[in-house]
């Protein structure tokens, strides 16, 4: 796939160091018809097979192939470049269900693609497919032309909401605030991990983002980093995403409150980021899901998302003529 168009995060050697640290099986598929291209990046969940003799390039039995870039919930799985048609992108969706399915050996699979939009939900939305409406992303669309007139549109109670914010930190000894190309690695790694064991249940071993992925992000031009440091040692980051023309916040990781944290960081974070959409121009920037009532104070308003569910049959091999060749990467 050419490097038009595609962002930095969809690189081979980040998506490979993801997938050796990942507790599950990756797959990756390409879909190219001249011009029109499209990427997915798989997941494989559920109960791996363990099978009397290893075979080398054999993949465990998966219960769903799931469509999203790890470690953030708000990077979707999918990329499409060149221009393709709603009918095109189809077709797609098609030859890469099919293709995780032969690479699974499994047709029993079932094939789910999250964060999908709704004018994108008939693309996904092939025959024999389901889908549910989800947790809607928060998206701040940039329709102001400055950082004044973003102010003013939120209204003197946020207004006051943002000063007091600001004082709090201002109080906190030690404490600086900076927009960073790249974070301390071993120190991002451990805060990322402490943000997963915080939220999901004790039994749920998550493990961490590796140290090489935030070394192969202080590469990335596309990529910088809201970072929060106390007495010199990092407290809290969050990642933007820039492509250019849209942002993306993910990638959150925060010390403990005995290490530094407090709880008014995610907020200083929300606001940061929409100054630098400001700022910069960009045309709308994504504060990912759930927390919907404090991210509409600062301007974000739910766009609605669906979740597809898709079971591969012989009807999904690609038709000569609409996809001219798939290829899989395992």
């Amino acid at each position: 796939m050419t490097s038009r168009g595609v962002g930095s995060l969809w690189s081979g050697q980040i998506l490979r160091t993801l997938a050796w640290s990942s507790q599950t099986p990756s797959v990756a598929v390409l879909v190219a018809d001249g011009a029109a291209q499209a990427l997915f990046h798989f997941r494989l969940l559920g109960p791996p097979a363990v099978p009397s003799r290893f075979t080398v390039g054999r993949m465990p039995w998966a219960a769903v192939a799931d469509c999203r870039l790890h470690p953030g919930g708000s990077l979707p799985g999918r990329l499409f470049v060149g221009g393709s048609s709603d009918r095109w992108r189809t077709e797609a969706v098609r030859a890469a269900a099919y293709a995780v399915a032969e690479r699974v050996g499994d047709r029993r699979v079932l094939v789910g693609f999250r964060n999908i939009p709704l004018e994108d939900l008939d693309a996904f939305t092939t025959a024999g497919a389901v889908s549910w409406a989800a947790t809607p992303e928060m998206v701040i669309e940039n329709q102001w032309t400055g950082t004044e007139q973003y102010l003013r549109a939120m209204g003197r109670k946020q207004r006051s909401e943002v000063r007091r914010i600001e004082r709090r930190l201002a109080e906190i000894p030690g404490l600086s605030v900076q927009l960073e190309p790249y974070v301390p690695v071993d120190e991002a790694s451990r805060l990322l991990a402490a943000v997963h064991r915080r939220r999901r249940p004790r039994w749920w071993v998550f493990p961490p983002a590796p140290v090489e992925y935030f070394e192969q992000l202080a590469l990335c031009s596309d990529v910088s980093f809201i970072v929060y440091r106390r007495e010199g040692r990092l407290a809290a980051f969050t990642m933007l995403h820039d492509d250019g023309t849209d942002l993306v916040m993910s990638v959150f990781g925060q010390a403990d409150a005995a290490e530094g944290g407090r709880a008014g960081f995610y907020l200083d974070m929300f606001h940061r980021a929409a100054i630098h959409l400001v700022e910069n121009g960009r045309r709308k920037l994504s504060l990912g899901k759930g927390m919907q009532q404090v991210k509409q104070r600062f301007g974000a308003e739910p766009q609605p998302q669906f979740l597809v569910l898709n079971r591969p049959s012989s009807a999904d091999v690609p038709r000569r003529g609409s996809v001219r060749r798939y290829r899989r990467a395992g």
